[in-house]
């Protein structure tokens, strides 16, 4: 799953120095984007002064999504993703390719640093989310023991559950990130190689082995669980 494409000189273009929120790589993904774009549109906001934000949302349209620096032929199988039908796009923010489609179920925070001090450190700030991520998943269903890794993963035993990417602007950040619940893991692995950089607790691991369902989770009772959440900060 790691083997790089033949052909490099077909690959596709890597970030422009002026770029959109959301780069469509390949095939569409209307859902997907508009709601990636969504997230970032909150970090606009609170950049310019409005309250902190959550956005919770899902999407049926498969897409592979990149974070802002990878190249999208190293990170994601072009060629199946063409023949199967799924989109790739590119999110201004960082962090690696996660597949968003049925049974994922997607968060975000745009949170100004004047909120907590912990938000002025990436790793706290990762810790306080996914403290906050934990909770909202147990008051909506997820009936399995989460864990937070350092890398920000939240994990079930040793096998991921959910990731997270960030972007910091000047007076707020963005932290968003996918949650599997109900997805088809040996349906969307194929469309993503084996990551250039993984966590240590990964080994090496392929998707099949390495990612886990969190089972249903109810989002509306999680949107509202995060929020409620949220009021409780600063």
């Amino acid at each position: 799953m790691n083997r790089r494409p033949d052909n490099p000189a077909a690959a596709l273009p890597r970030v422009a120095n002026s770029r959109p929120s959301v780069e469509v790589l390949a095939g569409n993904a209307a859902q997907c984007r508009v709601a990636l774009e969504e997230d970032f549109a909150l970090l606009d906001r609170v950049e310019e002064g409005a309250a902190p934000a959550v956005h919770v949302w899902s999407c049926t349209e498969p897409a592979a999504v990149i974070g802002v620096g990878q190249d999208a032929t190293v990170e994601v199988d072009l060629d199946h993703c063409r023949r199967a039908g799924i989109a790739v796009l590119r999110r201004a923010s960082g962090g690696g390719a996660v597949m968003v489609g049925r049974g994922t179920l997607q968060y975000a925070f745009a949170l100004p640093y004047t909120l907590s001090p912990v938000l002025h450190d990436i790793g706290a700030s990762k810790a306080l989310c996914n403290q906050m991520l934990i909770r909202a998943l147990a008051e909506a269903g997820a009936g399995a023991d989460l864990l937070a890794d350092r890398s920000g993963d939240l994990r079930v035993g040793d096998r991921k559950a959910a990731g997270l990417a960030l972007r910091r602007r000047r007076r707020a950040m963005l932290l968003h990130g996918t949650i599997l619940v109900e997805a088809e893991i040996q349906v969307l692995a194929p469309a993503l190689r084996h990551p250039s950089r993984e966590p240590d607790y990964r080994a090496g691991r392929t998707h099949e082995e390495f990612l886990i369902n969190l089972g249903p989770v109810d989002e509306t009772t999680f949107a509202a669980a995060l929020t409620a959440l949220l009021r409780t900060l600063g």
